[in-house]
């Protein structure tokens, strides 16, 4: 006979999504208010009951199995119902609520979010509070349908999963800051000087499509790359103290000029590519109000920035 949901005792399923969402044994403990004795014991019984390790040892934490997160989004779906339609937490009042929104954002994303988000809540919502978290792009995926973010918000080409819905927001497109008394780049960049300088060049990981590098070799150009990072907070430090170039987003370089005396902008010798940022979510969440309500408010607050 084939095991049933009677023989499985559901409080193992909330240690099961809490270690998933922490990866961390201890992590989930203190969320559970429980010993880490206590929260390997539950596991141990779930590795019995369905046959698999289900969570792996590393240096940082626990590893999910590929069955651990087949499991992970009907296991997330199933307390997201008992949450908000059984228990009673469907009204959501931003006025008065306390609830923490979890949002995956790139370092620009929070640059370009945050400040008014925050200016926004201070005034509508003054006790919801924001935690921002970077998952690598290949687990932004299954971060979103297992419940761990309630909202990617930025830069994802590669996210098309089903059951996903997405929003578009507004376009970035991007310009060149060099130093200021750079010796070869003065008031107009050419394609020369872009294809000869040498750049930092910026690399989300996980990213497989690059607008920049793409609207470079239709002009049969590729940038030199002296430095790759995968952030951009590095870059204007970089740029402000040396010779190298870097191709950046408008607002990201903008914030930059601002910040230190030592960058300007130079834009570039063609018409800028231009991506799309946009704000995901699973399905699991479409209906939730609280995520409803962060969702209508993102996008009056930046739909057509």
């Amino acid at each position: 006979m084939k095991p049933g949901i009677e023989n499985i005792d559901l409080n193992l399923l909330l240690v099961f999504k809490h270690v998933f969402d922490c990866r961390s044994v201890s992590k989930a403990a203190d969320r559970l208010g429980r010993s880490q004795s206590m929260v390997s014991y539950d596991l141990a019984k779930l590795r019995r009951h369905f046959g698999d390790p289900l969570f792996t040892k590393t240096t940082t934490g626990v590893q999910p199995t590929k069955l651990a997160c087949e499991l992970a989004g009907p296991i997330a779906d199933a307390f997201g119902i008992l949450e908000h339609r059984v228990i009673g937490r469907e009204r959501f009042d931003p006025a008065t609520s306390s609830r923490t929104f979890t949002l995956q954002m790139s370092d620009i994303a929070e640059l370009n979010f945050l400040p008014k988000l925050i200016k926004a809540f201070s005034v509508e919502a003054p006790g919801v509070r924001i935690k921002t978290v970077e998952i690598d792009r290949a687990e932004a995926e299954s971060a979103l349908m297992a419940g761990a973010v309630d909202l990617l918000v930025g830069y994802f080409p590669n996210l098309k999963a089903a059951g996903v819905y997405q929003q578009r927001l507004f376009e970035h497109r991007y310009t060149c800051i060099v130093r200021r008394g750079h010796p070869r780049i003065g008031a107009a960049l050419d394609l020369a000087s872009l294809g000869s300088e040498w750049h930092v060049v910026v690399k989300p990981e996980g990213r497989s499509v690059d607008v920049v590098d793409d609207a470079l070799k239709q002009r049969g150009l590729a940038r030199p790359a002296l430095i790759v990072t995968p952030h951009y907070m590095a870059v204007p430090f970089i740029v402000g103290s040396s010779d190298l170039i870097s191709i950046v987003p408008v607002s990201m370089a903008e914030a930059f000029e601002q910040g230190t005396g030592d960058i300007r902008r130079v834009e570039l010798p063609f018409p800028s590519p231009r991506y799309a940022i946009r704000q995901h979510w699973h399905e699991r969440s479409h209906d939730d109000p609280g995520c409803r309500w962060l969702r209508e408010t993102i996008a009056r607050l930046f739909t057509g920035d």
